[in-house]
């Protein structure tokens, strides 16, 4: 993927997909627009999703704590861990749906991709 940062949008909408099956590549895509953004709260909740994903609960109660402090309330499948659904390494991920991830620029980036000749050929 483009180290554009036009491109974090689509970034963190990839991450969102795969904080359930893939959370290793989730939150490499999400610590890279945190790189950028540190103050990003989709890409924080996907990295702290990702964390749990991957059985790594102090680097997620560490984004957690970002986030709050951030003034974000948290979403209900991080206040309630027994309505969360366990990721491959047996943590707890949040659902996609529930990182707040507009479709928008998704939708604009397709449109513009399609419309690329050099993909279209």
């Amino acid at each position: 993927m483009d180290e554009n940062e036009d491109q974090d949008g689509v970034r963190l909408h990839l991450a969102a997909l795969l904080v359930d099956q893939e959370p290793g590549a989730a939150l490499d895509h999400a610590t890279h627009v945190l790189a950028r953004r540190p103050d990003d709260v989709v890409a924080l909740r996907i990295a702290s999703a990702a964390s749990r994903g991957l059985g790594d609960h102090g680097r997620a109660e560490r984004y957690d704590r970002l986030i709050s402090a951030l003034g974000e309330p948290s979403p209900p499948e991080e206040s309630d861990p027994a309505a969360r659904p366990e990721g491959p390494a047996g943590g707890a991920v949040a659902s996609p749906l529930a990182v707040g991830v507009e479709t928008g620029e998704i939708d604009q980036f397709l449109a513009d991709l399609l419309d690329d000749p050099a993909v279209a050929a």
